[in-house]
């Protein structure tokens, strides 16, 4: 995750245009689909609920929610994934972590290695930056005015096991974190109250400010580019 710097607005995720609705609509139903496998009723698969709620907070369609539902309900398993975490640099040693669901490897590493030198990076080894972040729980509570995230604050305030707040970093939501275990239990207590979903991420340890409006284009082009390619789940770096 990122947050905001003087030369531009890092992307931190995957935001709504045409071209990268497709690749929301793909990651989830393929998530959505691998999930279920594990029980089809959501009010027992904690996983399943909690990718469902995600998959709607982000505007995907409830067609390709039930189609994906379906297909697990027919043991279809024809598509072999597997979840693989690649590392790679981007200018200036910006640590970069991509979470895939891939049926080839080769496939997605010949391409995430393409975008990477493509846009002033490389792609490394495993565990060359995975060391630089550590996985929480992240909660989306939305707000629509001022008074609103305010209010909504001062709630989770109360909430216990949350382990911090940021209200800067998106512009639609306050992002409340805490530890993966306790996740469950967090989202049951702030849905007493609020609207809510959410996901795991890798959050940088430390933070590497861009440099300058160039630099800034570069990190800006390769997130796109890989949150665009099918392949990809999610993108984590450290660049502020």
């Amino acid at each position: 995750m990122s947050g905001h710097n003087k030369w531009s607005k890092i992307k931190r995720q995957k935001q709504a245009t045409d071209i990268q609705k497709s690749a929301i609509y793909g990651r989830f139903s393929r998530e959505i689909s691998i999930a279920a496998r594990s029980g089809i009723d959501p009010a027992y698969n904690f996983k399943l609920r909690n990718l469902i709620d995600r998959s709607k907070t982000l505007g995907v369609p409830n067609d390709i929610i039930n189609k994906a539902l379906k297909k697990a309900e027919n043991n279809d398993k024809n598509d072999n994934f597997e979840e693989i975490t690649y590392e790679g640099y981007g200018v200036q040693g910006i640590a970069v972590l991509i979470e895939v669901l891939t049926d080839n490897r080769n496939r997605s590493a010949a391409e995430l290695r393409n975008i990477f030198n493509k846009n002033g990076g490389n792609l490394g080894e495993a565990g060359c930056v995975a060391w630089m972040f550590e996985r929480k729980a992240i909660i989306y509570i939305p707000f629509k005015t001022e008074e609103e995230k305010n209010k909504i604050e001062e709630k989770l305030f109360e909430i216990e096991n949350l382990e911090d707040l940021d209200s800067e970093s998106d512009e639609e939501n306050i992002l409340a974190f805490t530890k993966i275990e306790n996740l469950e239990t967090c989202l049951s207590e702030i849905k007493k109250y609020y609207e809510c979903s959410s996901e795991i991420a890798y959050i940088a340890k430390t933070k590497i400010e861009i440099e300058n409006e160039e630099n800034a284009e570069k990190l800006n082009n390769l997130i796109e580019m890989l949150e665009n390619f099918a392949d990809v789940r999610n993108v984590f770096h450290n660049g502020i």
